[in-house]
Protein backbone atom coordinates (compact mmCIF):
# COMPACT_ATOMS: atom_id res chain seq x y z
CA UNK A 1 0.00 0.00 0.00
CA UNK A 2 1.22 3.19 -1.07
CA UNK A 3 1.87 6.26 1.65
CA UNK A 4 0.91 9.51 -0.30
CA UNK A 5 0.96 13.09 1.05
CA UNK A 6 -1.43 15.53 -0.77
CA UNK A 7 -1.96 13.32 -3.32
CA UNK A 8 1.64 12.76 -4.05
CA UNK A 9 3.40 9.06 -3.89
CA UNK A 10 5.96 9.72 -1.54
CA UNK A 11 7.78 6.12 -2.85
CA UNK A 12 8.67 3.01 -1.36
CA UNK A 13 8.90 3.47 2.77
CA UNK A 14 11.68 2.39 4.28
CA UNK A 15 11.25 3.66 8.10
CA UNK A 16 8.43 5.36 9.73
CA UNK A 17 8.79 6.93 13.35
CA UNK A 18 5.77 8.40 15.38
CA UNK A 19 6.50 9.90 18.80
CA UNK A 20 4.83 12.54 20.81
CA UNK A 21 6.30 15.55 22.78
CA UNK A 22 4.15 17.01 25.70
CA UNK A 23 5.62 20.44 26.12
CA UNK A 24 6.55 20.42 29.83
CA UNK A 25 7.87 23.66 31.13
CA UNK A 26 10.75 23.15 33.85
CA UNK A 27 10.73 26.10 36.20
CA UNK A 28 14.06 26.07 38.25
CA UNK A 29 13.98 27.52 41.71
CA UNK A 30 16.86 29.83 42.54
CA UNK A 31 18.65 28.25 45.28
CA UNK A 32 17.75 24.97 45.58
CA UNK A 33 18.60 21.91 43.60
CA UNK A 34 17.04 20.08 40.83
CA UNK A 35 15.12 18.09 43.16
CA UNK A 36 12.99 21.63 44.04
CA UNK A 37 12.29 22.13 40.32
CA UNK A 38 8.81 22.46 39.27
CA UNK A 39 6.99 21.36 35.85
CA UNK A 40 4.42 22.75 34.47
CA UNK A 41 2.52 20.83 31.60
CA UNK A 42 1.12 23.92 30.11
CA UNK A 43 2.32 23.94 26.59
CA UNK A 44 -0.12 20.94 24.99
CA UNK A 45 1.41 17.88 22.58
CA UNK A 46 2.83 17.61 19.40
CA UNK A 47 2.82 14.17 17.13
CA UNK A 48 6.08 14.14 14.65
CA UNK A 49 6.44 11.53 11.99
CA UNK A 50 9.43 10.50 10.82
CA UNK A 51 9.64 8.92 7.18
CA UNK A 52 12.50 7.79 5.15
CA UNK A 53 11.38 6.23 2.00
CA UNK A 54 12.84 5.75 -1.45
CA UNK A 55 11.86 7.39 -5.04
CA UNK A 56 12.65 5.57 -8.21
CA UNK A 57 11.74 6.11 -11.79
CA UNK A 58 13.36 8.68 -14.52
CA UNK A 59 15.17 11.73 -13.37
CA UNK A 60 12.28 14.12 -14.45
CA UNK A 61 9.74 11.73 -12.84
CA UNK A 62 11.80 12.20 -9.28
CA UNK A 63 12.66 15.81 -9.38
CA UNK A 64 9.05 16.37 -10.12
CA UNK A 65 7.67 14.69 -6.99
CA UNK A 66 10.78 16.77 -5.26
CA UNK A 67 9.97 19.97 -6.66
CA UNK A 68 5.93 19.22 -5.48
CA UNK A 69 7.33 18.00 -1.82
CA UNK A 70 9.56 21.05 -1.54
CA UNK A 71 6.57 23.43 -2.52
CA UNK A 72 4.56 22.35 0.68
CA UNK A 73 7.31 23.65 3.15
CA UNK A 74 7.24 27.09 1.48
CA UNK A 75 7.07 29.01 4.68
CA UNK A 76 3.22 29.86 3.85
CA UNK A 77 1.79 26.81 5.39
CA UNK A 78 -1.89 28.41 6.21
CA UNK A 79 -3.90 24.43 5.18
CA UNK A 80 -2.98 21.17 6.24
CA UNK A 81 -1.89 18.24 3.92
CA UNK A 82 -3.86 15.36 3.72
CA UNK A 83 -1.48 11.65 5.00
CA UNK A 84 -2.88 8.70 4.26
CA UNK A 85 -0.95 5.42 4.76
CA UNK A 86 -1.12 2.18 6.54
CA UNK A 87 1.20 3.35 8.91
CA UNK A 88 -0.85 5.77 10.44
CA UNK A 89 -2.94 4.81 13.43
CA UNK A 90 -5.79 6.45 14.66
CA UNK A 91 -8.80 5.92 17.33
CA UNK A 92 -10.83 4.69 14.72
CA UNK A 93 -7.75 2.11 12.45
CA UNK A 94 -5.79 0.89 15.92
CA UNK A 95 -5.31 -3.01 15.59
CA UNK A 96 -6.15 -2.85 11.75
CA UNK A 97 -3.99 -2.56 9.10
CA UNK A 98 -6.55 -3.19 6.55
CA UNK A 99 -7.46 0.33 5.20
CA UNK A 100 -5.45 3.34 5.19
CA UNK A 101 -6.24 6.03 7.55
CA UNK A 102 -5.34 9.76 7.00
CA UNK A 103 -4.47 12.56 9.30
CA UNK A 104 -4.15 16.24 8.55
CA UNK A 105 -0.01 17.18 9.09
CA UNK A 106 2.45 20.22 8.02
CA UNK A 107 5.78 19.81 6.47
CA UNK A 108 8.29 20.64 8.92
CA UNK A 109 11.33 19.32 7.48
CA UNK A 110 11.83 17.85 3.96
CA UNK A 111 15.38 16.22 3.01
CA UNK A 112 16.56 14.13 0.36
CA UNK A 113 19.32 13.01 -1.86
CA UNK A 114 19.85 11.62 -5.53
CA UNK A 115 21.57 8.26 -6.29
CA UNK A 116 24.08 9.80 -8.73
CA UNK A 117 25.66 7.38 -10.66
CA UNK A 118 22.01 6.72 -12.64
CA UNK A 119 20.23 9.86 -11.29
CA UNK A 120 16.82 6.79 -10.95
CA UNK A 121 16.67 6.75 -7.36
CA UNK A 122 16.47 9.65 -4.22
CA UNK A 123 15.97 9.08 -0.97
CA UNK A 124 13.33 11.45 0.73
CA UNK A 125 13.23 12.41 4.50
CA UNK A 126 10.43 13.86 5.89
CA UNK A 127 9.46 15.35 9.12
CA UNK A 128 5.44 15.89 9.65
CA UNK A 129 3.89 17.34 12.26
CA UNK A 130 0.30 16.11 12.70
CA UNK A 131 -2.05 19.16 13.02
CA UNK A 132 -5.08 21.04 11.90
CA UNK A 133 -5.08 23.94 9.46
CA UNK A 134 -4.94 26.31 12.66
Amino acid sequence: MATILQGIDIGKVQTWRNSKQANILPIAIPGLDSEAAETVDMLGVLEFIDISSEITGTFDYIQGILFALKGFADGNQNTSLNLASPYVITNTNAGSFATPEAVLVKVNNIDYSWDIPGMNRAVLQLQLIIGGST
